[in-house]
């Protein structure tokens, strides 16, 4: 949060990052982000994209995640 009011994403050009608490409200951003796209008939690089996941204490978690649903 900033100033007390909470970032949910960051973009710069083509570039975004989604930001969320926990795996279930990355969840729902990934797939409003999905619907987004879809709408406007974009696409996003799978390849091109890079995940991170932190834990509470800034440490980065060994966490795989696919933007292509299974």
């Amino acid at each position: 949060m900033v100033y007390s009011i909470r970032i949910w994403n960051l973009a710069y050009a083509d570039d975004i990052v989604l930001l969320a608490k926990n795996k279930v409200a990355l969840i729902d951003t990934m797939d409003t982000l999905r619907r987004f796209l879809k709408d406007r008939k974009l696409e996003l690089c799978a390849e091109k994209t890079k995940t991170a996941v932190f834990n509470k204490h800034g440490k980065e978690k060994k966490e795989t995640w696919k933007w292509e649903r299974d």
